[in-house]
């Protein structure tokens, strides 16, 4: 990838500007607040935005977890309200950014 060679610091930059530009949150205002929030998910929470930035749907989400969709739904509801955003679409811009740090 294009951003191997760069160093900690300017990966972090690269990435807020990125992210910045890919959706708006605007009550997020740094990486290392989008970090806090997603420490502020429940193990079973982080599985499930896992799953759902590989672009699962509930059902399968569901089957895989072996929890019922009604269940996924409040998982992903309490998922948007803590990571402060509101599209589904957005987890995978979290998840990427945690997993990659």
């Amino acid at each position: 990838m294009w951003m191997s060679s760069m160093s900690r610091q300017k990966k972090a930059s690269v990435r807020q500007i990125l992210f910045s530009t890919l959706f708006s949150l605007p009550q997020v205002q740094s990486i290392d607040d989008i970090k806090k929030s997603w420490q502020k998910l429940s193990d079973r929470e982080k599985q499930v935005a896992r799953l759902a930035a590989q672009r699962m749907k509930d059902a399968e989400i569901a089957q895989q977890l072996f929890l019922s969709q009604k269940t996924v739904g409040h998982h992903l509801s309490s998922i948007l309200r803590k990571l402060e955003i509101d599209s589904r679409h957005d987890i995978k811009y979290v998840v990427q950014l945690v997993d990659d740090s």
